[in-house]
């Protein structure tokens, strides 16, 4: 996965603001459990690219791994109101669930 990351990252030099590959490092490092370096590319892609719908699922996800529930709890709501602006039922039905869930175990 080491190597993943790497590559991630060279590709990221040559095409910075592409949001594939900022989504996939932050995939990528939550998945090597590097939370922090997680945080912060998810982050990037919710300031400059909030349309990019994967985000608020995996990354509100993180937050409650992390046990920040109030932040979490900010990123399905703000990943919602995006999917409806988008019309994007399939995203915001699966992160409507997903939100549910999580006011279940987080009350």
């Amino acid at each position: 996965m080491k190597d993943r990351i790497e590559q991630l990252l060279q590709f990221q030099k040559e095409t910075p603001d592409d949001p594939f590959l900022i989504y996939a490092l932050a995939n990528a490092y939550k998945n090597q459990k590097e939370y922090t370096k997680a945080v912060k590319y998810y982050e990037l892609l919710m300031m400059q690219h909030k349309y990019y719908v994967g985000t608020y699922l995996h990354y509100a996800q993180l937050k409650t791994t992390l046990n920040d529930f109030e932040k979490a709890k900010e990123i399905y709501q703000k990943g919602i109101i995006i999917l409806n602006e988008l019309n994007d039922a399939k995203n915001l039905s699966e992160l409507q669930e997903a939100y549910e869930t999580f006011k279940q175990i987080t009350n």
